[in-house]
């Protein structure tokens, strides 16, 4: 909401308000956001040889993402080259 609060100040003497559309996705987003990272994380961490718990980092955001990134590689990948 303050977000639109300083676009609707910034907007050069409009006071046209958005329309409500516009607030709901908003609102939307705001959940929505937070959720599809820490379920991006979780597979991250599983890809990494971790638990998904691990996901629950995502809630840092950035922070949570770089924890897990310098985390070392747990996974055992086989590489398909044919010998």
């Amino acid at each position: 909401m303050a977000l639109m609060l300083v676009l609707s100040i910034n907007a050069g003497g409009h006071s046209e308000p958005f329309p409500e559309w516009v607030s709901i996705l908003f609102r939307i987003s705001i959940f929505v956001g937070p959720v599809l990272l820490v379920i991006g994380l979780s597979y991250y961490a599983l890809a990494k040889g971790y638990s998904a718990a691990l996901g629950i980092l995502g809630l840092f955001s950035c922070i949570g993402f770089l924890i897990l990134f310098f985390l070392p590689d747990r996974a055992q990948h086989q590489d398909d080259v044919a010998a």
